[in-house]
């Protein structure tokens, strides 16, 4: 028997206070759900066609949004809404099973994550994994963090926003470097700006030679306001 659930609201009509009855079944109520994705880690040249042919293998895609700068260059983050639970399952599995998601027939590489538009509350995060192409030996660590941190204190200085912080670490067992940036913005073009900066200042200072594809890995995460 096909269940229903009932919300009531309060209207008022002629000055007189009546319930307003919703009834709908559990289908209807399923389909309303959204299955969302958060898409980071994508190439700056990569066409969002391709991106929309690539992620429907998994299934109907109702809405794929990449970020971009003015130059019409990906920022490296999006969005992309499935239809239907089993595609938007499907391919998060894939993220978990193989901690990324690969394009065949290239050596492009995307990452995705949940994404929970109710606890994104103008405050985000990003993660920047593998600052160098070579190993750090133990010894130099300490050199290299006051260079680190000479260049991300700059960063901050030129964006100018209030409550922004950043961190770094060194991983001893891939004797490299990671940095963690927590900042708040006022609307998306704030967003975008101080997203663009850091990318732009990561990149110009610590840049690989050799493949395109090399070099730090920035992760855009959502991060809940305290």
């Amino acid at each position: 028997m096909q269940q229903t659930t009932t919300t009531q609201d309060k209207r008022t009509l002629l000055n007189k206070e009546i319930k307003y009855v919703n009834q709908q079944n559990e289908d209807e109520l399923k389909q309303k759900k959204k299955y969302i994705l958060f898409i980071h880690n994508v190439p700056q040249d990569l066409e969002t066609s391709a991106l929309h042919n690539f992620m429907s293998n998994y299934g109907e895609i109702i809405n794929l949004k990449l970020k971009k700068t003015e130059q019409n260059k990906n920022l490296g983050y999006g969005i992309v809404e499935f239809k239907t639970e089993e595609a938007y399952n499907k391919i998060f599995k894939e993220q978990e099973l193989n901690g990324k998601i690969s394009i065949p027939n290239s050596n492009i590489s995307i990452n995705v994550q949940k994404f929970n538009d109710s606890n994104r509350k103008k405050a985000n995060r990003l993660l920047v994994l593998n600052l160098f192409e070579q190993e750090i030996p133990a010894d130099q660590k300490e050199q290299k963090a006051q260079q680190i941190n000479i260049i991300f204190e700059q960063i901050k200085k030129d964006l100018q926003v209030p409550h922004f912080k950043f961190y770094t670490e060194y991983n001893h067992k891939q004797k490299n470097f990671w940095v963690v940036f927590d900042f708040q913005y006022d609307d998306d073009k704030q967003e975008e700006h101080i997203y663009k900066t850091i990318k732009e200042k990561v990149e110009k200072n610590f840049s690989y030679s050799g493949a395109q594809n090399k070099g730090p890995s920035i992760i855009f995460k959502s991060n809940e306001k305290k």
